[in-house]
């Protein structure tokens, strides 16, 4: 869930009329929400507050507003989420232990405690063919790659560096399944048989191989 809050610029004190918010949500800078909020005349002036519940984790999210009266809008304020809870003493960087598809683009966000200074963020052992750091904050930074091969071995490590600690998680970088030529038959029409072509290697997972699942009726 996010949740905003936000107040009014002392200029929204002479709208006579229902003032709009327009809220957009976005992961790595794609937009995957839009909504408007209503503010009546009396409730200018007022703190408003907003909440969402996604049906995807918010990691890596930030939120666009602006306010709309009429045929007249303001600039848009964009701001990172930052999580609730525990404030830990190491970077924490999202998205964490993730499966990614090669040949896909992928914004990782670091998020420094408060004091420390970034020094760098990167992805170990991997070739990527292009790489963006954005200064998001002075406590947050995000590197968006292009992943163009497969983790080698188990993952591939992301890592997020401070002046004073290092730490990272990994990324599951894989292929999709390419399987096909799906045939299945009966005898005695109780079972079934079936056998299909085994594609490439698919995707690196956590705790094992490819499995199949034969659904059907």
């Amino acid at each position: 869930m996010i949740q905003v809050s936000w107040e009014d610029q002392p200029s929204c004190s002479t709208v006579q009329d229902v003032l709009i918010y327009e809220v957009v949500v976005l992961i790595a800078d794609k937009q995957v929400h839009y909504e408007e909020v209503t503010v009546m005349p009396d409730q200018i002036g007022s703190t408003h507050f907003w909440n969402w519940s996604s049906y995807f984790a918010l990691e890596c999210a930030s939120v666009k507003l602006r306010a709309r009266y009429k045929n007249h809008t303001s600039l848009w304020k964009q701001e990172r989420t930052l999580p609730v809870g525990k404030i830990s003493k190491r970077p924490e960087i999202f998205p964490k232990d993730r499966e990614l598809k090669v040949g896909s683009n992928v914004t990782f966000c670091c998020i420094l405690p408060e004091g420390q200074v970034f020094d760098k963020m990167f992805l170990n052992e991997h070739s990527i063919a292009n790489k963006t750091l954005t200064k998001i904050s002075n406590q947050i930074y995000d590197l968006t790659v292009h992943l163009n091969q497969a983790s080698e071995g188990s993952c591939t490590n992301v890592e997020c560096k401070s002046n004073a600690m290092e730490n990272g998680t990994c990324a599951y970088i894989g292929y999709p399944p390419q399987d096909s030529n799906l045939q299945c038959e009966t005898r005695d029409l109780k079972s079934v048989e079936c056998h299909w072509t085994v594609g490439r290697k698919a995707s690196i997972k956590r705790g094992g191989g490819t499995e199949y699942h034969l659904l059907g009726r």
